[in-house]
């Protein structure tokens, strides 16, 4: 009943005949979703018309299936429900529902928001820096991505739960979710999947986050001035960092002279920080 409640509070004092209206979706359709009914492709139609999109889709939740080692008969659905929802996205509510929670996953209706993509002039310094012509993994893509690269994973695809691999991986992970990408860096690193490493973060020494990243066999690059990031109007309320992996001093260097103006941070300063770490 999760988008039974939220579709619910989406009309608020209107009436189920303008809501209908409004989104483009019949009175029958629409009084079945809120009942906690109804299919999928009626709640992204309603979605759409308002400017929002269902989370997680259900290619996220089948990459996050197998990331976690679980067959189709270990969900809470039958196996051919689950291979439609999972192929197609074709799927009735309560369905989707018990795939999300068997998966600790909650459903919801997000805005459409313009992304904080990486501005062309720094991706391009990065790549001249590194004498290559594109990146093999963005596994933080936009869609459309933006990023040069061979490969990329969307929102919908879950990066979290899919391997890193490749020669050289840029990311540039969402803020807001910075302990879960943290880690899954840390680990693809780990593993070799990711044999270098490029993860643009913000600088906040103070974090947890930050205190993983230095600790790990890395190098920091700060930038001198605020990033704008594509499509906003506004810097973030710190600068940024590009955290490198698996770099040679001589690749580090290229790097660090064709960026924009920025400083390694030097494990001098590293020492004088506060130990305390927050969230």
């Amino acid at each position: 009943m999760i988008l039974a409640n939220a579709l619910t509070h989406l009309r608020p004092n209107q009436s189920l005949r303008a809501f209908s209206a409004r989104v483009g979706v019949d009175r029958r359709s629409l009084a079945a979703l809120e009942a906690g009914n109804g299919t999928l492709e009626t709640v992204n139609r309603v979605a759409a018309a308002l400017d929002l999109y269902l989370f997680p889709h259900p290619r996220y939740l089948r990459n996050k299936r197998r990331h976690l080692g679980l067959g189709l008969r270990s969900m809470p659905v039958d196996k051919r429900t689950l291979q439609a929802l999972e192929s197609t996205g074709s799927a009735r509510v309560e369905s989707y529902e018990a795939v999300c929670a068997a998966l600790d996953e909650r459903p919801e209706l997000r805005p459409v928001t313009v992304p904080w993509y990486t501005p062309k002039p720094l991706l391009d310094a990065m790549l001249t820096g590194l004498g290559i012509d594109q990146f093999d993994l963005d596994p933080a893509s936009p869609a459309p991505p933006t990023v040069p690269t061979a490969a990329y994973y969307t929102e919908q695809d879950g990066g979290l739960w899919l391997p890193w691999e490749g020669r050289t991986v840029y990311c540039n992970p969402p803020y807001s979710e910075m302990i879960p990408w943290t880690l899954k860096a840390l680990a693809e690193v780990a593993t070799g999947r990711a044999e270098r490493l490029l993860f643009l973060i913000p600088y906040r020494p103070e974090t947890r986050t930050h205190r993983w990243l230095l600790e790990a066999d890395s190098r920091f690059l700060i930038l001198d001035k605020r990033v704008t990031f594509g499509g906003r109007k506004y810097h973030l309320d710190s600068a940024s960092a590009l955290v490198c992996f698996g770099l040679t001093d001589t690749e580090f260097r290229s790097l660090a002279a064709t960026l924009p103006p920025c400083h390694e941070l030097s494990m001098s300063r590293v020492t004088t920080m506060d130990q305390e770490a927050v969230i």
